[in-house]
């Protein structure tokens, strides 16, 4: 369990990077081709501007996109086809099911979600998770915590990642939630993981440009944990990403 979770998070952590490019690929000219259209009438749109500075409102709404399905959301399932790629060995190696989105319904592909189970006690998988969000990985240059309220179930903390040449590093002040969410369709609680950028003036954008890095943004990095019932010995993951911003060219 530890080495495919371990693969698992690296593998979401480093292909925020890799979705930077697909979701802005106008600003990249020869790679317009990664730009995606995709028409839905899923009455689950993006965040709002309420959900997103509440965070009683953008909890629920992260909930409700987990448990969502193809008529709520717009979910499309997709086949990774690029050869060779650790992203395409991942999926078809632990039989991942990914879906993406557009979360307005009409335009680029900005959300992406996994389904996968693992061996393991949702307790440990969630513990395993959580240490790993303390871990500097390989595509990053820092990583450190600003500060942890164990009560409250919530950390926050600072990473910047690296960029492919000539683009600067990408920067995020973090905010970590863990806890139970109410599944309402099956009347049971499951654990639930929430990552997102927020605004935090340690770290600030002007200390971030006098180490040339860029401010960016992660709307949503969520994972939610199932048992599933098996002796309690394997638990299904839920994982969703999307929102990404580079807010600049460079």
């Amino acid at each position: 369990m530890a080495f495919f979770l371990a693969q698992t998070y690296l593998i979401f952590a480093s292909v925020s990077t890799t979705l930077f490019k697909t979701f802005q690929c106008d600003r990249y000219g020869d790679d317009s081709k990664f730009y995606l259209v995709e028409d839905h009438q899923g009455t689950i749109k993006g965040l709002t501007n309420a959900e997103k500075f509440s965070s009683t409102s953008y909890w629920k709404y992260v909930e409700t996109l987990l448990h969502s399905d193809e008529v709520e959301a717009g979910w499309q399932q997709i086949q990774p086809e690029v050869k060779d790629s650790e992203f395409t060995d991942w999926v078809n190696d632990y039989g991942v099911d990914v879906e993406w989105r557009c979360s307005d319904g009409n335009g680029p592909i900005d959300q992406i979600r996994a389904k996968f189970m693992v061996n393991g006690r949702e307790d440990e998988v969630r513990k395993y998770l959580l240490n790993a969000s303390n871990e500097q990985h390989e595509d990053e240059s820092e990583r450190s915590i600003i500060s942890s309220h164990s009560e409250k179930n919530l950390k926050r903390y600072y990473v910047a990642k690296k960029m492919i040449f000539p683009f600067n590093e990408r920067d995020f002040m973090m905010e970590e939630w863990s806890g139970s969410c109410r599944d309402w369709r099956e009347g049971k609680d499951k654990s639930t993981m929430i990552i997102a950028s927020i605004d935090e003036r340690r770290h600030n954008e002007k200390s971030s440009a006098n180490l040339r890095r860029t401010r960016g943004k992660i709307d949503i990095f969520a994972f939610l944990l199932e048992p599933t019932g098996r002796g309690n010995i394997a638990t299904n993951i839920t994982f969703i990403g999307g929102g990404f911003d580079m807010k600049g060219y460079l």
